[in-house]
């Protein structure tokens, strides 16, 4: 794995856990706002998972392949709850693409 996409990764751990850890009594009776943040976890570790899986990748090729990926996936859906989990999917991508970005 590149020292680059190392860097990557750990920065992208660090984001998961400062925009996605408020404290556990902020959810009690907000159920949609528990299920965003769950998503956006999720959407993180499937993130990583990606990233190592296309590790000889440049970081914002796989980025944007990745949230172009999650984008057919909500486009092509008619289930409600799962389009949701895949717009919370691309919305995380590309706010990690955005720091992407802006690390270069």
């Amino acid at each position: 794995m590149d020292v680059n996409m190392k860097y990557v990764l750990s920065v992208i751990n660090v984001l998961r856990d400062e925009w996605y850890e408020p404290p556990s009594s902020y959810y009690h009776g907000k159920r949609i706002e528990f299920e965003q943040q769950s998503y956006a976890r999720s959407a993180m570790d499937e993130i990583c998972f990606y990233l190592m899986e296309h590790e000889n990748e440049n970081p914002i090729t796989a980025m944007e392949n990745f949230r172009h990926i999650v984008d057919c996936f909500a486009c092509k859906t008619k289930n409600g709850e799962i389009n949701f989990m895949f717009s919370v999917y691309y919305d995380v991508a590309s706010d990690v693409l955005d720091v992407l970005l802006e690390m270069q």
